[in-house]
């Protein structure tokens, strides 16, 4: 019995060790491997070490600023210079996930709970109005600004700077992630858990325009297409959808959050995952 109840022993430790073992290396692969670029595209680092990066917006100086996710009161909007320097420009933020340029500075929103959107300026603040769980932001004309909520019932909002007026555009969001505006007016959403992109107006319900996507994230229209991002912890994605077809960008990101323009043939976008800011570059 005894030989029996050790190589029972035995067999339970191997099995243990082998679970082990492939947790480490499944750990590992999320960890480190390297994103893989569409073609007609590389990537590279292009600052790391920002925790909790999360939303991006120029600066004025050719830097970026940078917000960092943390729950309240760790929250911060960050000045990152071109040599890599980082200035603090406000901390006490809960969440702070929206980010656009907006005026002479720049507006931020944050997730935590009922918050007010922010506007940094010039080393002031102004509070500009209140959501709830507000996520991504987008500006239009240098007059309005558009919001999503994420959380149950959440809403659409635009914020008429110039009134001081906010309407609910829509008001039944099952966890709104990302928003933005083309150049032409039309305005998407998307809803993280439902894998969704949509297309809304004022006259109709909003409309599915994309569906199977990996908890996208946040939206950038440009000229050339709507871009897309994935907020998934392993296996996520930067996708560019234009003329109905889906090109992926790149792929094996971790949580990659806010994607913006920065140049001719360049493109920022914050992983979160790998608490850096990632530079993508179209080939010539």
């Amino acid at each position: 019995m005894k030989w029996w109840a050790n190589r029972f022993a035995l067999s339970v430790w191997l099995f243990l060790l082998v679970i082990l073992l492939t947790a480490l290396l499944v750990s590992f692969y999320v960890r480190y491997f390297p994103v893989i670029t569409g073609q007609g595209w590389t990537s590279r680092t292009w600052i790391d070490d920002v925790p909790r990066v999360s939303a991006l917006a120029l600066h004025p100086d050719g830097g970026l600023y940078a917000t960092q996710e943390f729950y309240p009161p760790r929250g911060t909007l960050l000045h990152i210079l071109k040599n890599g320097e980082r200035q603090l420009l406000l901390g006490n933020l809960g969440k702070p996930d929206g980010l656009v340029a907006f005026g002479d500075g720049v507006a931020v929103g944050q997730e935590s709970g009922i918050s007010p959107v922010l506007w940094y300026r010039q080393g002031k603040i102004e509070e500009l109005f209140t959501g709830n769980a507000v996520e991504a932001l987008a500006a239009w004309q240098n007059r309005y600004l558009y919001t999503v909520e994420d959380r149950k019932g959440g809403r659409l909002l635009r914020y008429d700077h110039t009134t001081k007026r906010l309407d609910v555009l829509y008001a039944e969001g099952e966890g709104m992630e990302g928003i933005t505006r083309c150049p032409d007016g039309t305005l998407y959403f998307s809803e993280k858990k439902q894998g969704k992109v949509y297309r809304f107006n004022d006259v109709n319900p909003p409309e599915v325009v994309i569906e199977g996507l990996k908890k996208p994230n946040y939206l950038l229209c440009t000229p050339e297409g709507l871009w897309i991002t994935e907020d998934a912890t392993a296996h996520a994605r930067v996708l560019l959808f234009a003329d109905g077809e889906m090109s992926v960008i790149a792929s094996h990101l971790r949580s990659a959050q806010t994607i913006i323009e920065a140049g001719e043939r360049r493109m920022l976008v914050a992983e979160q995952g790998r608490n850096r800011i990632l530079e993508l570059i179209r080939e010539e």
